[in-house]
């Protein structure tokens, strides 16, 4: 097998950003240009970003926004938006960002250092950073109610499978001329697909081709005053009414108080929702997720497929928080060359290119006594041994419990779904 693979030298690595800082402002060698505005990156972000899309106002008037952006970069306008939420306590916002050279924490570090007024926000990001793995990350920030949706990896293989309805858009990527593969006609298409009917948008550029691209995608483009020595910016708004979106289901069950069913809990209540977990036994773990240890551990393909990738962006959600809930009991994961069929495909693994922290050939340091230094293995670092009893009761938080419900059947009614056990106790719910 491993001698057919066609896999065999793949690179599922994502390139380094090449960073150099000119008086405190990081330049990417890449484009030859700048991050953000040598004056003042943080005004810039707030004037053409926040103002260009009237964000302020849409923030107090909303109890949810959706946030895209094409260029994550520093995380600049991120902090610009997270400093802004804080005048508005009840307001949750997904906020969707794609960047193909992700900085490190420590160089996102020093590219925050001279923005004191969002020092804390900055703190926070770093510490919440995923791994440099290309795909999808999901990141918590401000206390859950805000969710970051960071895709590593080229915006043009990415967009065109993504299925969401912005509110607005940061266009934000290099200068078009220094970076055109950003900002495509395709990709411009795909903005006006993935905006809501009444979005809106804005852009430092008011490059004449990218105005064109926009208005082919269904906005409405208008130049109007930059920031500082910039001339021109631009802000558009999606043609059609604004498509008020029917309100999510607010009384949620969660049938089942394992992993699983805490974890959705985890996430529904993120969002706002009511939710009340049915437990048929007398406690919270009582099955599988009741055991002393469980190991969190990918699920890799030589080729890197979908369900590759998927195992990848779970591990570094489930690595993170594991770490952050105290659960961990240990971090880095071993995988033999045992059986044959699995020794066959580390040895494709071994010859391509993976991101260090998640597949690397293991050395004689990382093999224990029990195993001989004469045998191969490779090491997951993002692995994790974890107690579930620790990890449960983070994942439940303040949820509403309900033990020994064993759920006999589910009738919809006209007050929603109508949930009943053998005895008769019944519970509604939305959903």
């Amino acid at each position: 097998m491993a001698a057919q693979s066609p896999h065999l030298g793949a690179d599922y690595d994502l390139p380094r950003a090449d960073l150099a800082f000119r008086d405190g402002v990081p330049f990417a060698a890449a484009f030859d240009d700048g991050y953000y505005n040598a004056d003042d990156g943080l005004a810039e972000s707030r004037h053409v970003f926040l103002d260009g899309n009237g964000l302020s106002a849409r923030m107090r008037e909303s109890r949810h926004l959706t946030i895209a952006e094409t260029g994550f970069g520093t995380g600049l306008n991120l902090l610009a938006v997270m400093a802004e939420m804080n005048r508005h306590p009840e307001l949750r916002l997904d906020y969707i960002s794609f960047e193909g050279f992700p900085l490190t924490a420590e160089q996102m570090e020093q590219a925050h250092a001279s923005f004191t007024a969002v020092a804390a926000e900055a703190a926070a990001l770093r510490a919440a950073l995923p791994p440099r793995w290309p795909g999808y990350h999901l990141v918590q920030l401000c206390g859950g109610r805000l969710t970051l949706h960071l895709h590593y990896g080229e915006i043009g293989d990415m967009l065109p499978s993504l299925d969401f309805r912005a509110d607005c858009w940061f266009l934000d990527g290099f200068a078009p001329a220094r970076n055109p593969s950003m900002w495509t006609a395709e990709n411009m298409f795909h903005v006006g697909r993935l905006t809501r009917p009444g979005g809106s948008l804005a852009s430092f550029t008011a490059a004449g081709d990218v105005r064109r691209s926009l208005e082919v995608a269904g906005f409405a483009v208008e130049r109007v005053p930059g920031y500082g020595r910039k001339r021109q910016m631009i802000r558009g708004r999606r043609s059609g009414d604004r498509d008020d979106q029917p309100m999510p289901p607010s009384r949620i069950a969660v049938i089942g108080g394992g992993i699983a069913g805490a974890a959705a809990a985890a996430g529904l209540r993120r969002r706002g929702a009511e939710v009340v977990l049915l437990e048929a036994g007398t406690g919270i773990g009582e099955g599988a997720s009741g055991n002393r240890m469980a190991l969190q551990s990918p699920r890799l393909t030589v080729d890197h497929n979908a369900m590759s990738r998927l195992s990848a962006a779970c591990l570094s959600f489930a690595a993170r928080l594991s770490d952050l809930s105290g659960a961990t009991m240990a971090k880095g994961v071993l995988a033999l060359d045992a059986p044959e069929r699995m020794a066959a495909r580390h040895h494709v693994f071994r010859g391509q290119a993976w991101p260090v922290d998640l597949l690397r050939a293991a050395g004689p340091e990382d093999l224990p006594a029990s195993v001989n230094e004469s045998d191969s293995a490779i090491v997951y670092p993002f692995g994790r041994v974890i107690r579930p009893d620790m990890l449960l009761p983070y994942l439940m938080g303040d949820t509403q419990l309900v033990l020994g419900f064993e759920v006999a059947s589910i009738d919809a009614g006209e007050d929603g779904l109508l949930i009943a056990t053998k005895d008769g106790r019944q519970r509604q719910a939305d959903a």
